[in-house]
């Protein structure tokens, strides 16, 4: 596969032993990364490429591998996943500002905190190691994750996230994730995000952010409970939040107007 590395006749071929093969080529100090150790780590639509760093003493070349060479990589950036010697996840993410647009990076930083595969501190702790002023890859990554505070934890997956940065966009109030109510019945409900002020919420209203179509039918008689306390209940969908919507956020001004009126 490379020189001193082979693999057995007959056995089966991958993109993850091709990858094996290429960080054992490279020496003791190879590690995969940047788009390599992305794919490895679950996160999607990242370019599979064969992608190590090394140390600045080293200068392995090999046929289709993209080499990276650094003398900043410590020791707890390091781990490994099957086998495979990698960077950390947070280390991966910085690296990647380096090598993929920002649009790219974006929903990359929100995948991995929707996920929680990385806290939003391991990323801020990253900058504050290896950032410094006027490198692109500090600047954009902390302007993203300036796009997150660490208040949002509690957000529960990527339509959360992707809600609250809808919301703050366009200048509404950041609602109460998860807001508890207590039913007259005497059962505790949770509203996926809340207005309590305005008797305002919001519920995330697809199959795909339910588990089942049991846990569907849940939430609509949760929604007519609800409504029937006095909350107004606005359903939301992915399709909702992209950037040029403009009729959730008309519904959602008017139901806060509304509601807010004495």
């Amino acid at each position: 596969m490379h020189a001193g590395v082979y693999r057995i006749e007959g056995s089966e071929s991958s993109w993850e032993q091709a990858l094996l093969a290429a960080v054992l080529a490279a020496g003791d100090s190879a590690i995969a990364s940047h788009r390599a150790a992305a794919v490895m780590w679950g996160i999607e639509r990242i370019e599979p490429l064969i992608e190590l760093t090394v140390s600045l003493n080293r200068r392995p070349r090999m046929k289709g591998v993209v080499i990276h060479r650094t003398d900043g990589l410590l020791l707890p950036e390091r781990t490994h996943l099957r086998l495979v010697p990698l960077t950390t996840p947070a280390r991966t993410v910085f690296d990647l500002a380096s090598v993929i647009p920002r649009g790219a990076l974006d929903r990359v930083v929100e995948d991995v905190l929707s996920r929680r595969l990385v806290p939003r501190r391991a990323l801020a702790a990253q900058l504050a190691a290896h950032g410094g002023p006027g490198r692109r890859k500090t600047n954009v990554l902390q302007e993203l994750l300036d796009e997150h505070p660490e208040r949002w934890a509690r957000a529960e997956g990527r339509f959360e996230r992707r809600l609250l940065r809808f919301l703050k966009a366009r200048g509404f109030p950041e609602p109460v994730l998860q807001h508890k109510v207590t039913l007259p019945s005497g059962k505790d409900v949770f509203i996926d995000a809340a207005f309590p002020d305005h008797l305002v919420g919001l519920e995330a209203n697809s199959y795909l952010w339910h588990t089942s179509r049991r846990d569907w039918v849940r939430n609509q008689v949760k929604t007519r409970a609800l409504t029937a306390m006095g909350w107004g209940i606005i359903p939301v969908t992915w399709e909702d939040l992209v950037p040029n919507a403009t009729t959730f956020e008309e519904e959602l001004r008017t139901a806060l107007w509304t509601f807010s009126r004495p």
